[in-house]
């Protein structure tokens, strides 16, 4: 039968192997991790790019802007239906 000191060595090479197995596997998941955060970022730049050198492009050549982006705000509510209290 295997003493104490020879079934220790065998638990920690195991122990070892297992842990080395998981890290590779932790490695494995950050490296996709990182790849996809890459590909977001790079994506979102693209677009706002895009986005600033078109809003320049019209500024400088005098097209007017999206009407989609414009707010209309309409009558503004009474004091007693804005619940601000009295004004000053």
């Amino acid at each position: 039968p295997p003493s104490l000191g020879e079934a220790l060595v065998e638990m920690g090479s195991d122990l070892g192997e297992t842990a080395q197995h998981v890290f590779h596997w932790f490695a494995g998941i950050l490296g996709t991790l990182t790849v996809h955060c890459q590909v977001c970022t790079h994506s979102s730049a693209s677009d706002a790019h895009e986005q600033v050198m078109t809003w320049g492009e019209r500024m400088c050549k005098g097209e007017p802007e999206d009407q989609s982006l414009e707010l209309t705000l309409g009558k503004p509510l009474d004091e007693a239906q804005a619940g601000l209290g009295p004004v000053r």
